[in-house]
């Protein structure tokens, strides 16, 4: 596992691949202010990691694994996940994913509340299970994605592509309750 000097190294100065993926972070806790931005992560092992506050705008983070990581405060804008694992990952609200690439990457049971997205590529991704309540999601592309089970309650969808709507029912059980669709119908919402 990596010890505080290494990750305090790893903070201090740039970033190389091959530092990166030499270090044992699992279950690694880096806080506030660390700035990742347009580092090279593809293929980290980042399983377990909390990364409270990081800045991951235009990383490589294809084929990654972050399942179970906690992201709190963590921003992703314009990062690419291709392939990357992100079963089960904790975002805080607000997670930020504008303009990401996160085609075929595993996002199930992710808790994504409040989420932006906006122009965010899910294209072929399995999202099943996961919950996206009151994200942003303008013309996000779902295009071949898995969204079995998928919770988009009052989430807004308007000018995504790739969503299959037949009588106001998005496919695969996905619950739609408040969500502004992808031409910009608003579902009633039928709480209690």
């Amino acid at each position: 596992m990596a010890n505080r000097d290494d990750l305090a190294r790893i903070m201090r100065y740039p970033q190389t691949r091959k530092d990166l993926l030499q270090l044992d972070v699992e279950h690694a806790i880096l806080r506030q202010a660390a700035n990742f931005q347009h580092c090279d992560l593809s293929g980290a092992d980042l399983h377990g990691v909390t990364l409270d506050g990081i800045d991951l705008d235009g990383s490589n983070l294809e084929e990654a694994n972050l399942s179970s990581a906690n992201l709190f405060g963590a921003s992703c804008r314009d990062a690419n996940l291709t392939g990357a694992n992100l079963n089960e990952i904790q975002w805080s609200p607000f997670a930020m994913f504008e303009r990401s690439n996160l085609r075929g990457a595993t996002l199930n049971s992710v808790h994504m509340t409040f989420a932006q997205c906006d122009e965010a590529d899910f294209s072929g991704a399995d999202l099943s299970w996961g919950t996206f309540k009151y994200a942003r999601m303008v013309n996000a592309n779902f295009t071949d994605a898995q969204l079995k089970h998928t919770n988009f309650s009052h989430a807004d969808l308007t000018g995504a592509k790739g969503m299959y709507i037949e009588s106001g029912i998005l496919e695969s059980d996905c619950r739609i309750e408040g969500a502004t669709l992808p031409d910009g119908t608003k579902v009633e919402c039928t709480c209690s």
